[in-house]
């Protein structure tokens, strides 16, 4: 965990004041354009990326079959986010070595692993991060939002007053 909270550090170059100029260098560079390509030869994709709060690349991927998963690509370094949707529920987290992953999911990892990208779980997602953020309360911050996108509730969770 320490080698990603170093990387965060690097480039946002402080937590108390960070520079988001990587941002634009990011969505100017496209660095994940070969991910991307062999994505796109297993999965339907939808680019969802907002560059006002996201700090990485967002995808909408939908198999043959129908089932669906959030991919998130981290402009800030080789680490990705990837969850589950299922019709109903809240999002769910998935990474390598979690039980009950389809053969799709784990093909979606093995390329993923191949290019050096690194997929997080819930629990390294949920570390906490001494990062101040525009729209995430400071006491909030994980390292969801340092990675991934500037939203005070995280996806998997409900947000406070949401119905079902």
């Amino acid at each position: 965990m320490e080698d990603v909270i170093t990387r965060i550090q690097s480039i946002y170059k402080s937590l108390e004041h960070p520079d988001f100029h990587f941002v634009a260098e990011s969505l100017r560079r496209q660095p994940y354009d070969i991910t991307i390509k062999q994505i796109k030869q297993t999965f339907e994709m939808e680019e969802d990326t907002d560059a006002n709060d996201d700090v990485s690349f967002g995808y909408l991927l939908r198999s043959t079959d129908q089932q669906e998963w959030i991919l998130r690509l981290s402009m800030v370094g080789p680490y990705a986010v990837v969850l589950r949707l299922s019709e109903g529920e809240l999002p769910e987290v998935i990474f390598p070595g979690k039980h009950s992953l389809t053969g799709q999911e784990l093909k979606l990892f093995q390329l993923l692993s191949a290019q050096g990208i690194r997929v997080l779980s819930q629990a390294e997602l949920m570390h906490p991060v001494a990062l101040t953020l525009y729209n995430t309360d400071p006491s909030n911050v994980r390292l969801y939002q340092a990675l991934f996108s500037d939203t005070d509730v995280l996806p998997w969770e409900r947000a406070l007053g949401d119905n079902e």
